[in-house]
């Protein structure tokens, strides 16, 4: 699958015989990598930050986690994330021949998908108080699924209508499952 363009519109998928998708595309860029060490440096930086903080520990005894249970987690996958992340852009880089140079070229068109993420996020955040965990999440949730398929590049059928609303809620109610009921922690 080929990156969208500097007009934001969807990716454009190419077929195995397509002409158009050279090893070009399959070549990744500096950058690719640049963000797996990225995620692992900031995995590793947290993971500092909780082994050196004494109220985020894990619990010792019990069943009560403790109040570092979660961080861990996240950071964990993150960390596993990371390096996942570096291996695929190396060995892929191995594969077809190193990495791709770009063109150095810098559009601002480019961040508004980041700018738009930035921004849905600040809403969902004021969005908590007053309608709570669950609908806030439920509309972040189906928006963003929305986005996403978008981006991806598959065309809208017939069953996303139905389909995409409903991961977008499955997400957010399993969420509010684990957090209020799996490990007990209070939700606006």
């Amino acid at each position: 699958m080929s990156r969208a363009g500097a007009t934001g519109n969807p990716a454009r998928r190419h077929d195995a015989g397509d002409a158009t998708g050279g090893d070009e595309d399959r070549r990744p860029t500096l950058a690719e990598l640049l963000a797996g060490i990225a995620f692992v440096g900031i995995a590793l930086v947290g993971m500092t930050s909780l082994a050196n903080n004494e109220y985020l520990e894990l619990g010792r005894s019990g069943s009560d986690p403790g109040p570092g249970f979660v961080p861990w987690i996240a950071l964990t996958v993150l960390l596993v994330g990371g390096v996942g992340h570096m291996l695929a852009v190396l060995r892929r880089a191995v594969v077809s021949g190193g990495f791709r140079t770009t063109d150095g070229e810098f559009s601002l068109t480019r961040l508004w998908m980041p700018a738009l993420m930035l921004v849905s996020l600040v809403v969902y955040q004021a969005a908590l108080r007053p309608f709570g965990f669950l609908a806030a999440s439920i509309a972040f949730g189906v928006v963003w699924v929305a986005v996403l398929h978008w981006r991806s590049g598959d065309g809208l059928r017939a069953r996303h209508i139905f389909q995409l609303p409903a991961e977008g809620a499955a997400l957010a109610v399993g969420v509010y499952l684990i957090f209020r009921h799996g490990i007990q922690v209070p939700l606006p």
